[in-house]
């Protein structure tokens, strides 16, 4: 009998579940019996295959427009890496995701529930919440390359902003769903031996380093996900609004170091 009995039967909609900690979510609850739909710009060998672009606003509107099934379970992936290119990054770490979300919401079964995943680079959301505000307002994906260049926002503060406004989101969704018809939470993972971070290792060494240096291990992609999927239980139920750091200690381990994650931008946007 497997760990995830509770999923016999229920839809689970993976995005950005082609690759990673998405595709390892994906074969857990196919393997528990659940039905899973996969939505990514990469074709995905397990479920049934959405494709969407979350740079495209067009692309996301023929995927909504292509998805009539109602979900219990809504988690979402996607995500580009530091060293992407900055407004890719918040295309598709943020605004596009989002968009993405919000408008698969009108699939959700009663009681669904939506984990998206943040990261420990969005960490200090909470000394930030004007600057994240002041990027939230924006509408348009078309609008994002301008912001950036503006305000000369590199891949690293791109991440960590598109993350901790991840985690706003979350927060502030669960607040328009005071019933918990649809709850909401985020998690946040530290260092989890895939491609995306393996890239990231490589384009920021020091700053991976001294993330390293707060955690006993990297973790494998199947332990996270299976933590993920744990979220779905419905034991679980009351947790609503919340980022759950699922990163070995990191996150305390950098508050008793007195350690920061500056999102790195902020004196530029204060002074637009």
């Amino acid at each position: 009998m497997t760990d995830f009995a509770f999923l016999e039967g229920k839809t689970v909609f993976v995005v950005g579940g082609a690759s990673g900690l998405g595709a390892s979510a994906a074969v857990l609850a196919q393997e528990a019996g659940a039905k899973v739909v996969v939505f990514d710009i990469s074709p995905s060998e397990v479920g049934a295959y959405r494709l969407v672009d979350l740079r495209d606003e067009a692309s996301i509107r023929n995927a909504l427009a292509r998805t009539g099934e109602c979900f219990d379970f809504l988690t979402s992936f996607a995500g580009l890496p530091p060293g992407a290119v900055p407004a890719s990054i918040l295309q598709v770490n943020y605004l596009g995701q989002v968009q993405f979300l919000e408008g698969l919401l009108g699939n959700a079964n009663e009681g669904a529930r939506v984990i998206s995943i943040a990261s420990i680079g969005g960490r200090e959301w909470r000394q930030h919440q004007e600057i994240i505000a002041r990027f939230r307002a924006i509408s348009g994906l078309s609008e994002i390359p301008a912001f950036t260049k503006e305000r000369g926002i590199d891949g690293k503060a791109a991440y960590r902003l598109s993350k901790a406004a991840l985690i706003q989101w979350t927060r502030q969704m669960a607040f328009a769903h005071p019933r918990n018809e649809v709850s909401f939470l985020a998690v946040s993972p530290g260092p989890v031996n895939t491609e995306l971070f393996k890239r990231a290792a490589r384009n920021s060494p020091e700053a991976t380093a001294d993330l390293l240096s707060a955690v006993p291990r990297v973790a494998e992609p199947e332990e996270i996900a299976k933590a993920i999927i744990g979220l779905c239980r419905p034991e679980f139920h009351w947790l609503n609004g919340v980022n759950i750091p699922l990163d070995g200690g990191a996150d305390a381990r950098f508050d008793a170091m007195g350690l920061n994650m500056n999102i790195a931008f902020e004196e530029r946007l204060e002074e637009q």
